[in-house]
């Protein structure tokens, strides 16, 4: 296989395994709360990517202390993404929690590139907000259900306004060190920053059979492992493209939701679940810039 070839299938897999958390996450006791669930996949993914790099980890602790506000700012953001994500999921599944949180992401990165950098908004930028709400506002109305739903709808949108964040914060942070070095110092410290709420975690039901396998599976399998997928990807392929690529993670989490944990399929849901994806892609299946 060609190494162009072998960046678009690291890219497509990151993206799949990516699409495994919410469903993973969904066969954990129901006694492990949503914020000890994302503060494990951080620490361990961090810990995982810490070992896949093992003979750089003295070089990977430095920072140039005018990139300690942007490296704190930007784990900050990835443990509010991760709370508010598996938030969403416990309240709204995980095809809909994904859909809406990769659906947004790039409209609110878009509008913060806007406000702190200037970058002008493109017509494609309107034309993705356009398919993407009216998909979140489909969803949103076939899946209202009391309280429940609202809750779920706003999580889903905290987890795409904080990894819009996470992302704009770790850009910058890449004049300093490499996309994948990067990536692990902010795993790194957002693992520490949220590690302290394990101290009133449920152990006795954390350290059981049903909750060790899904909790390991949460770092390697949909953290670090996709982290490092995707970084070797981008080596060789443009980061829009594999982006492009990436976006297997709302359609297997779809999937997954729909083939294992019963979620619903009607015809409306799948509309919404095209709009969004459509949405996602119109951003990046263009090299040119809309004028």
């Amino acid at each position: 296989m060609s190494s162009p070839k072998k960046a678009q299938a690291y890219a497509l897999l990151a993206g799949i395994t990516w699409g495994f958390s919410g469903t993973i996450a969904a066969y954990l006791p129901t006694e492990i709360g949503s914020l000890t669930i994302a503060a494990f996949r951080l620490f361990l993914g961090g810990l995982f990517l810490l070992a896949y790099q093992a003979k750089n980890v003295r070089h990977l602790m430095k920072a140039p202390r005018e990139s300690l506000p942007t490296l704190f700012i930007s784990a900050l953001a990835l443990v509010s993404t991760q709370a508010c994500f598996f938030s969403a999921v416990s309240r709204i599944g995980v095809g809909l929690s994904t859909m809406i949180y990769i659906g947004s992401s790039p409209l609110f990165a878009g509008i913060l590139e806007r406000l702190t950098d200037k970058v002008p908004l493109s017509g494609k930028w309107f034309r993705s907000v356009l398919f993407t709400l009216v998909g979140s506002v489909i969803l949103g109305a076939v899946n209202w259900d009391g309280l429940t739903a609202p809750s779920g709808l706003l999580y889903a949108l905290g987890a795409g306004l904080s990894w819009s964040t996470t992302g704009l914060t770790m850009k910058r942070l890449q004049k300093y060190k490499g996309s994948l070095e990067v990536t692990t110092q902010v795993m790194v410290l957002s693992g520490l920053m949220i590690l302290p709420l394990l101290s009133g975690a449920n152990w006795p039901v954390i350290l059981t059979a049903p909750a060790i396998p899904p909790l390991l599976l949460l770092g390697l399998l949909t953290a670090s492992i996709p982290y490092a997928l995707y970084n070797l990807a981008v080596k060789t392929i443009p980061a829009g493209h594999a982006i492009v690529l990436g976006m297997s993670e709302p359609l297997t989490a779809a999937l997954l939701g729909i083939l294992l944990l019963g979620e619903p399929a009607t015809p409306l849901h799948l509309l919404g679940y095209a709009l969004i994806f459509t949405g996602v892609l119109l951003l990046y299946l263009s090299p040119k810039a809309d004028s």
